[in-house]
């Protein structure tokens, strides 16, 4: 009997506990068999085409034949209206790209009809500003990532309808389980000191929680998070969009890009970059 199946028995008192056995072998890969969720319509438990570890070694948790795995791919996806979620998100971008990741920028679209935009000064000027800078997010954008790291404004304590619109969009990818272990951070802003940017950074790990993303907080593993910032990501209050992030701001959205980067990386070699496909029986 193998370390696997005592332990899984004696997790079930036991007892035949196929479901115990099975997530003790999904998180410690002991065992010939790494069973990942079904999805629906699938005849097989299987880890999604293209995690593993390529022929020359742990280089990549999504490997696929004839794709440069030199460098860690960071997705960052963010809405901003005014330019501080925007300033943030420059900020992580750097701070990936100085640990080493290849970096995408990609900002959210409008979903608000043209005449709303119109009655908030600079909004649509700002847009257009921001839209011809960045790409808007794709569903190829999230499958070429390692990790993605999502920016939002509060909206009434919660995410932005304009990320949480291109969240929902990632349905087709989490069927086919091509999201899962991937890295996922999130980061905000709100216009006011008390605005709700903690409830707001929180409200995003729901469904990064539902699509199987390995959630990165910030913690205070860095000196710069007792100046600024949140444990759960980097923030910013800009007091009726009259300031922007100031350094110490700044310096907390570079730590996470970082630290993000470094987090996607070490998951490339993780368990759950293991290749199986095994039938239900």
């Amino acid at each position: 009997m193998t370390r696997s199946s005592r332990l899984g028995k004696h997790l079930c008192d036991g007892k035949r506990c196929a479901a115990a056995l099975d997530v003790y072998r999904y998180l410690t890969n002991r065992s010939e068999t790494d069973y990942h969720p079904r999805a629906p319509g699938r005849s097989q438990r299987q880890r999604p085409t293209g995690y593993g570890r390529s022929p020359s070694g742990c280089t990549g948790a999504r490997h696929s034949q004839g794709q440069d795995m030199t460098h860690t791919k960071i997705l960052i996806v963010f809405y901003s209206r005014a330019g501080s979620t925007e300033a943030l998100a420059l900020a992580v971008a750097a701070g990936a790209s100085a640990a080493g990741a290849e970096v995408r920028i990609r900002r959210a679209r409008e979903i608000v009809a043209p005449e709303i935009m119109q009655a908030v000064p600079g909004w649509t000027e700002q847009a257009e500003r921001m839209n011809a800078n960045y790409e808007s997010p794709s569903l190829n954008d999230a499958e070429w990532a390692d990790a993605i790291i999502f920016g939002t404004p509060t909206r009434f304590g919660s995410v932005a309808s304009e990320v949480k619109a291109y969240i929902d969009g990632l349905g087709g990818l989490w069927a086919k389980g091509r999201l899962d272990g991937k890295a996922g951070s999130v980061f905000g802003a709100t216009s006011s000191t008390h605005g709700g940017n903690e409830s707001t950074l929180l409200s995003l790990y729901n469904p990064l929680a539902h699509l199987g993303m390995v959630i990165v907080p910030l913690g205070y593993g860095d000196p710069v998070m007792f100046a600024a910032g949140t444990p759960y990501g980097a923030t910013h209050a800009s007091m009726g969009d009259s300031i922007l992030p100031d350094e110490a701001h700044l310096a907390v959205a570079r730590y996470q890009g970082r630290r993000v980067t470094e987090v996607a990386r070490a998951l490339r070699c993780s368990p759950l970059s293991a290749v199986e496909s095994v039938s239900t029986n």
